[in-house]
């Protein structure tokens, strides 16, 4: 990682530590992804609890590359599938089997919103 990459890292550790909760935002292609996996990670070398990543369908094939590349032991679980399929999946999530759930953001705007 960059410099400024293990700033923002350290900088979301120390948030994390304080109880406090934060938001990473800068221009794009400075590298949020990864920083946000590197956490996760960080995440769950202290503890088993899942981690959640909400992004929208458009993303989503990068986030599951983004993880492979950079952390290829985290196990996955993306819950852009039908309920039944969930319903077998999240009792993995519940036990700590998987500790990253990718839940996808999908919207479509009202009658005359757009």
């Amino acid at each position: 990682m960059k410099d400024y990459q293990l700033e923002g890292l350290q900088w979301m550790v120390g948030l994390h530590e304080q109880g406090i909760s934060g938001i990473l935002a800068d221009e794009m292609g400075l590298g949020k992804t990864l920083q946000t996996i590197a956490f996760a990670a960080h995440l769950r070398a202290k503890c088993t609890r899942p981690f959640l990543v909400v992004c929208s369908l458009s993303v989503l094939h990068n986030w599951c590359e983004e993880f492979k590349r950079f952390a290829p032991a985290t196990g996955l679980l993306f819950l852009d599938v039908p309920l039944s399929a969930r319903r077998a999946s999240s009792s993995a999530l519940v036990l700590g089997l998987l500790p990253v759930l990718l839940a996808v953001l999908t919207w479509w705007p009202c009658r005359g919103q757009g």
